[in-house]
C-alpha cells in the first residue's frame, strides 16, 4: 500500500463498489504518485458529485474544481455540464490586457460579468452586466485591460475546450 494513503480517514476512502470495479479494470500500469494522488482526487470527486447530483443538488466550493487553461492568460473552470440540455455552465477567467479573437455562435450563450470588465469591440460589459450571445451571432475581437471573471452557459457545441 502506498504510506501517503496509510493515514487517510474513512471519509477518504473510495467506496466499495468503485474500489471493485477499478481493481477490475486494472492493467497494472505503473503511475508515479503525483499521478496516482490526481487520478485518486478526480475520481473521489466524480463519485461526490454522482452522489449529489442524485441526492438533487450539486455545490462547487469556490477553491474546488480546476482551472484549466485554454489559451494565452484565458482560463475556464467546468461547473456543471446537462447533457439533458445539452449545456454547460463554466467560469472563465481571463488576465489583464488579454485580446481573444472574433468567434461565432451555433447556439445561444449566457454570460454574466463577475469581475473586471470585457470589450467587445464598442461594447464594453463591467461587473454584474448580463449578456446573451444569440445563435448564429458574431462577437467581434474581446479585449479586457483589467481582467474579468465570467460565469457562461452555452450549448455543449459552443462549448470551448482545453486545448
Amino acid at each position: 500500500m502506498n504510506p501517503e494513503y496509510e493515514n487517510r480517514s474513512e471519509h477518504d476512502a473510495l467506496p466499495a463498489d468503485v474500489s471493485e470495479a477499478l481493481g477490475e479494470a486494472h492493467t497494472g500500469a505503473a503511475l508515479s504518485p503525483q499521478s496516482e494522488m490526481r487520478l485518486r482526487r478526480e475520481i473521489l470527486a466524480r463519485v461526490a458529485e454522482e452522489r449529489s447530483v442524485k441526492r438533487g443538488f450539486l455545490t462547487i466550493r469556490a477553491d474546488e474544481g480546476e482551472w484549466l487553461s485554454i489559451a494565452p492568460g484565458i482560463r475556464k473552470k467546468p461547473l456543471y455540464t446537462d447533457t439533458v440540455a445539452g449545456t454547460e455552465s463554466y467560469l472563465l477567467k481571463v488576465e489583464p490586457g488579454v485580446q481573444a479573437p472574433h468567434h461565432g455562435h451555433r447556439g445561444t450563450e449566457l454570460c454574466l460579468v463577475l469581475e473586471g470588465s470585457l470589450r467587445y469591440g464598442p461594447l464594453h460589459l463591467s461587473a454584474g452586466d448580463w449578456h446573451v450571445a444569440h445563435r448564429e451571432s458574431v462577437h467581434p475581437k474581446a479585449f479586457t485591460d483589467t481582467g474579468a471573471l465570467l460565469f457562461i452557459q452555452e450549448p455543449l457545441e459552443n462549448s470551448i475546450a482545453a486545448p
